[in-house]
């Protein structure tokens, strides 16, 4: 009897290690799918005799918890409140071993003979050793010959996997399959199945067994890490990431990938919805971040796995430049010890983000548009204002810089509308220019239309054709002719061309509104000036009606213009190139109450020559040419705003200004200097880009006029001498005479 006692107390020793080795076992109802918790203190009721017809059931509740977390109670088999801060973890696979029968654990728990040298079993039992004696894994592969699973099962949402009608004996359960947010497996255990329990209390007797649990619930612990991850929001003109700004004010929802659903196959069900904590200030919770000021979102507590960003809009209508990623989603996974965030092999959107240390790197893209015009005179020098005639053809050039994202485009317009000029749509190319090899896109599929708008022109470009200029530039090269209305003044003319594109990717634009679309500006300015002569005689009386041809210095083979002989005939200088300015005669005349005036409007800066050709009745011809130099300094100061407001981003703004200066000048940042140094008596006229010039006619010395008193005296006076004469020689010949 002693020894029958005390062969009951080892197993029951020997039980209780076995489950030592279950973190929080409890009970849970065998024919529901669910834990039936209405049963949580009512576990079955045996006699202290295993009923060999029955069927047991292990359920295992997985949680996930910090490596701080409470080790909890130790395991009872049946159901128990888990550790505060564990949350259920799905996605973890379990499989059973049945390493002992019903038979075994009859004779184990009845205290029979165990065979010769049989010891209560252990884990290590099953598992292959090195030439330590130390298990080399716990990982089913490492099993020994002969164990073969009975039934694998993976955690649900609620966290727990079960093994329902399991015959009676002993099961090694094993992690066959951890949740990328669980940093190691739980260690593998055994469970009886059933276990006993002893009544404790006043319903013990004498301390004797009284039930055994058919239906066992354990709760094996998993420890994982918690980290700290970044989302960083930066803008990209084109695809010149070095030089990213960032982007405050941007919605993005966060979700976390179910445990256990593999990326491949995951649908928009398997991904769970992370918020941010709720604000003091905030009237409800919101489900998705905000940027900061530095264009960056904190989000603290990610455990180990797959994460993403999922880009909406800007908060609050806050307008920007920069195209919105609407709808993309961000994918990350965060490593197993949770430091360091990497992204997906063949990630959707790859090229817009990055996933290194702690930290996402999203960018957006916006393209540029770069307006300038050619220096008069230079081809080679292209700048953001010059001085022209009028009637020239003003050559414009307009740098394009191509988002990264073209292709996701629906709208890429340029437009551009001139002031007092008029664009020649018949001169238009565009042009992609790599390296040394240029490409017309005129006629390719890249650009739907070329047409006239006004005086100015559209080009509609095809941003799903554009997909071999994404990121690059494309130059838009054409001429506009300087109208005869165009302002003689340092407000000069303006030709503004406007960039059109979608605000967001994937979108569905409507074509007649613009509340999908938003622009960039920029623009350029040609000044044109004037001469003043003023026409009077010595006495400042203006004198009207007096005749002028204009001849500018040109240079060299310009066509129609004079030099040598022909030059001289009108007294220019022979060894220079002339062009005569006016097809015909310039003729001064009143302005207002003033006499003599005279204005020649659009005209470029350089060395002219009045030469006049016709006078007022007895005042003489000026001797030669009169020089009326225009050397205006003009200043152009460009008011750059990086911000998208009133549905326009403003590249460059001009300021209109009426300050002169010298050539000498040193701009400012934002100022562009062209011309040379002032000239003429007038600043205020210099001010208004015009040169004053007077010019004096004086009268000439006349004779007098037939038929006078001068000539009746002159004639007696040649009488009385011819008389006088006549006498002398009367006299003469007398003399001889005698």
């Amino acid at each position: 009897m002693m020894k029958k006692a005390k062969r009951f107390l080892t197993g029951l020793l020997s039980a209780a290690l076995a489950l030592s080795l279950c973190a929080m076992p409890a009970m849970a109802d065998e024919d529901t799918t669910n834990v039936d918790t209405s049963k949580v203190n009512t576990p079955q009721k045996t006699t202290s005799v295993i009923d060999t017809t029955k069927k047991g059931s292990i359920t295992i509740y997985k949680y996930n918890t910090t490596k701080q977390t409470a080790q909890g109670a130790t395991g009872t088999g049946e159901i128990q409140t888990p550790p505060a801060g564990a949350t259920p973890l799905r996605g973890a696979e379990f499989t059973i071993y049945q390493v002992k029968n019903d038979a075994w654990l009859q004779e184990y728990y009845g205290g029979g003979a165990l065979a010769d040298g049989e010891k209560a079993p252990k884990v290590d039992d099953y598992f292959n050793k090195d030439e330590k004696g130390e298990v080399k894994s716990y990982e089913a592969s490492n099993l020994i010959s002969g164990i073969t699973a009975k039934d694998s099962q993976i955690t649900n949402d609620e966290g727990f996997a079960q093994f329902k009608n399991l015959d009676l004996g002993l099961y090694l359960v094993i992690e066959t399959k951890k949740p990328q947010s669980v940093v190691t497996a739980v260690t593998p255990f055994l469970v009886s199945v059933p276990m006993t329990r002893v009544q404790t209390g006043d319903k013990a007797e004498n301390g004797q067994l009284q039930e055994w649990l058919y239906d066992i619930v354990v709760y094996p612990k998993n420890s994982t890490v918690k980290g700290t991850f970044y989302l960083e929001k930066k803008g990209v003109i084109g695809n010149d990431k070095a030089h990213a700004t960032a982007l405050p004010g941007v919605k993005f929802q966060l979700e976390h990938l179910n445990d256990g659903v593999e990326l491949a196959s995951a649908t928009e069900d398997d991904w769970t919805l992370i918020s941010p904590p709720k604000k003091q200030d905030e009237e409800e919770q919101k489900n998705y971040f905000v940027t900061d000021g530095n264009g960056k979102i904190q989000v603290d507590d990610l455990t180990p796995g797959t994460y993403r960003f999922t880009e909406i809009d800007y908060e609050k209508n806050q307008d920007e430049k920069y195209i919105v990623n609407a709808g993309d989603h961000y994918v990350f996974i965060v490593n197993p010890d949770g430091t360091t965030v990497v992204k997906p092999n063949n990630a959707d959107n790859d090229n817009d983000y990055v996933a290194s240390n702690s930290t996402v790197t999203v960018y957006n893209y916006v393209p540029d548009v770069d307006k300038q015009v050619q220096k008069r005179g230079d081809k080679n020098t292209w700048q953001e204002a010059a001085d022209y005639n009028v009637g020239d053809m003003v050559p414009y050039k307009v740098t394009v810089t191509v988002p990264e994202n073209i292709t996701r485009l629906k709208t890429f317009t340029v437009t551009d509308t001139p002031t007092n000029l008029e664009d020649d749509v018949s001169t238009i190319k565009v042009l992609y220019i790599n390296g040394e090899t240029t490409t017309e896109l005129n006629g390719t599929a890249a650009i739907k239309a070329i047409k006239k708008v006004n005086k100015g022109f559209e080009i509609q470009f095809d941003p799903a054709a554009m997909s071999d200029y994404a990121g690059k530039e494309i130059v838009i090269t054409y001429q506009a002719e300087l109208l005869s209305d165009a302002v003689s003044t340092t407000d000069g003319n303006s030709n503004k061309v406007s960039l059109i594109y979608s605000k967001k990717v994937k979108t569905n634009e409507d074509p007649d509104t613009n509340t999908d679309k938003k622009t960039v500006e920029d623009e350029t300015v040609v000044y044109t000036f004037k001469i003043k002569i003023i026409k009077t005689d010595e006495n400042g009386k203006g004198l009207n009606g007096v005749e002028f041809d204009l001849y500018k210095k040109v240079a060299a083979g310009t066509a129609n213009a004079i030099t040598g002989e022909d030059a001289k005939k009108v007294g220019l200088d022979g060894n220079e190139f002339w062009l005569k300015v006016n097809d015909k005669p310039l003729t001064t005349s009143k302005d207002g109450d003033v006499d003599g005036i005279l204005e020649v409007k659009g005209l470029a800066n350089g060395t002219y020559k009045l030469v006049e050709t016709k006078t007022l009745k007895d005042y003489n011809l000026l001797k030669e040419p009169v020089d009326v130099t225009l050397s205006i300094a003009y200043k152009t100061t460009w008011t750059k705003t990086d911000t998208y407001k009133d549905g326009v981003w403003v590249k460059r703004e001009v300021k209109k200004t009426q300050e002169n200066f010298n050539a000498d000048y040193t701009p400012t940042t934002g100022e562009t200097v062209n011309g040379g140094n002032k000239s003429g008596e007038d600043e205020d006229g210099v001010r208004k880009g015009m040169i004053s010039k007077t010019i004096i006619n004086r009268k000439g010395f006349n004779l007098p006029t037939t038929g006078g008193f001068g000539t009746l005296l002159f004639s007696g006076i040649g009488v009385l001498l011819v008389v006088a004469g006549v006498g002398v020689l009367l006299s003469l010949k007398k003399k001889n005479r005698t």
